[in-house]
């Protein structure tokens, strides 16, 4: 054996010790579901004995089986009544991974129409398993079994079932004729909640036996004057003998038409406001189910659904609006037939104007709408503290104005800008981006402090020259007035 194939085998057996066929290659095992069912029709008579069979996954200790009397269709509510229950049984065997059941039990007297029903009482993921059964020599009648694996196609305002029809042997025949001499017949009344609000009638229902011997019921919305809802129908069979058979309750909704959605709230409202919108559904019954699709349009054309922060209930939502323009609610109202409904609002959000704030650089705010600065002196205004609401507060645009001129486009004006003596009329204008402007005004004076004391030296000595010229021109004004009164003598000849 060569050095390599010496390793090739080493590490085989460490990848082997490490790692398990188990982990390698993991078989899954599904476990099929627990069953128990009923091998003997439903419908036979039973005299003296009643027997019956079927199979089970589930050992029969944790089987229970009854049989439970089937109440008939009356004014008063049926009482069905458990005659007996046993967990025990005739005969039990396990073949296959499957147990096989017999019961093989008296009669004990009963005379019913009776219900055997058979069940796990620790598996709750077990089906329970019923069969009638008519015990006895009389007391029997029609029974109707609504068979559920046959749907008939049905419509909003057309409903169809199917039922098996079970009948004792005291009352089977041959005849046809008398057969079709049964009656399918219904107590009804509109409901909502948990009861009747309406009055209960009784009504005829047209039925029709189809191929396989099942009886097809129509249930037709205009031919029994029915309105949109929810009706409770209890259904039962008239036989050719006048027996009345069980009920068999079903709850049937006729909509044909779509609901009406109105949304409420505010039609126009500011920037940054937040608004609570409300829709009402009548689908034009009570108990309707209808399910709502919310979505909302916003002025850039963004379609989108609600956040979990603008969601307040099944009806109901809050939303912020963070930009101006023409929002649109949605709201898809949808009922349980299919039948549905848009409704559209339109919400009006103004675009509020900047709020201009201006400082100094001596952080002095703006408020007698007057600065006067030193020309020698560095300043400047600072308008950066200007507000907006929060999605024009990015975009906003500043415009400096002196004497009527654009001079500068930032949100300050310092000595760069501006710096010449003299009173200048300042304008700034803020714009957002929405076009939505403010205009603020105030009088800038540059004052220079130094040409002040200059004027002050030479306009001194001035004065004090003038001053003393005047004073010699009078002094000798003054002398000269002396001197023309002074005579001097004269000499005698």
């Amino acid at each position: 054996m060569t050095t390599r194939r010496l390793v090739t085998l080493v590490l085989c057996f460490v990848m082997l010790t490490f790692y398990p066929p188990s982990v390698i290659a993991t078989e899954v095992n599904e476990q099929p579901p627990e069953f128990v069912n009923i091998q003997t029709p439903q419908g036979n008579l039973y005299s003296e004995f009643i027997n019956l069979s079927g199979q089970s996954s589930i050992p029969a200790a944790e089987l229970v089986w009854s049989i439970t009397t089937l109440g008939q269709v009356n004014t008063i509510i049926p009482i069905n009544q458990e005659l007996i229950s046993s967990s025990t049984f005739t005969n039990f065997t396990f073949n296959n991974a499957v147990y096989d059941w017999e019961l093989s039990i008296p009669s004990y007297g009963y005379n019913c129409t009776c219900v055997f029903s058979i069940k796990s009482l620790d598996s709750p993921e077990a089906t329970e398993s019923s069969i009638v059964i008519f015990v006895g020599q009389n007391s029997h009648y029609t029974v109707i079994d609504l068979d559920t694996n046959i749907l008939p196609v049905s419509s909003n305002d057309v409903k169809y079932l199917q039922y098996n029809i079970l009948q004792p042997e005291d009352a089977s025949t041959g005849n046809v004729g008398i057969i079709n001499d049964i009656s399918f017949m219904a107590n009804i009344c509109q409901f909502s909640g948990n009861s009747c609000i309406s009055e209960t009638r009784n009504v005829f229902l047209n039925h029709s036996i189809q191929a396989d011997g099942f009886y097809e019921i129509e249930i037709n919305k205009l031919g029994l004057n029915l309105v949109d809802g929810i009706w409770n129908f209890e259904i039962y069979l008239r036989d050719q003998y006048l027996r009345l058979s069980n009920p068999d309750y079903q709850q049937l909704t006729f909509d044909t038409n779509p609901p009406i959605v109105n949304i409420s709230g505010v039609e126009s409202i500011d920037e940054m406001g937040t608004a609570v919108f409300s829709v009402s559904v009548d689908d034009g019954y009570d108990s309707s189910l209808v399910s709502l699709t919310w979505t909302v349009t916003e002025p850039n054309g963004l379609i989108r659904g609600i956040s979990n922060g603008e969601f307040i209930s099944d009806n109901s939502i809050q939303l912020l609006f963070n930009e101006s323009g023409t929002w649109t609610i949605s709201v898809l109202a949808t009922d349980s037939v299919g039948y549905y409904a848009k409704e559209n609002y339109s919400i009006i959000v103004e675009n509020l104007p900047p709020v201009i704030v201006v400082e100094n650089s001596d952080n002095y705010v703006l408020s007698e709408g007057k600065f006067s600065i030193d020309l020698d002196e560095p300043w400047f205004i600072n308008a950066s503290q200007t507000t907006d609401t929060a999605s024009d507060l990015a975009e906003l645009s500043f415009a400096w104005f002196a004497d009527k001129e654009l001079v500068h486009e930032d949100n300050n004006l310092s000595h760069d800008i501006i710096n010449s003596v003299g009173t200048h009329a300042i304008m700034l204008e803020v714009t957002d981006n929405n076009g939505a402007s403010s205009k603020l005004f105030f009088n800038l004076t540059i004052v220079d402090n130094d040409d002040s004391e200059s004027i002050n030296e030479f306009v001194f000595p001035l004065v004090s020259l003038i001053l003393l010229g005047v004073g010699s021109i009078y002094l000798l004004v003054r002398l000269r007035k002396t001197d023309s009164k002074f005579n001097l003598p004269k000499w005698n000849k």
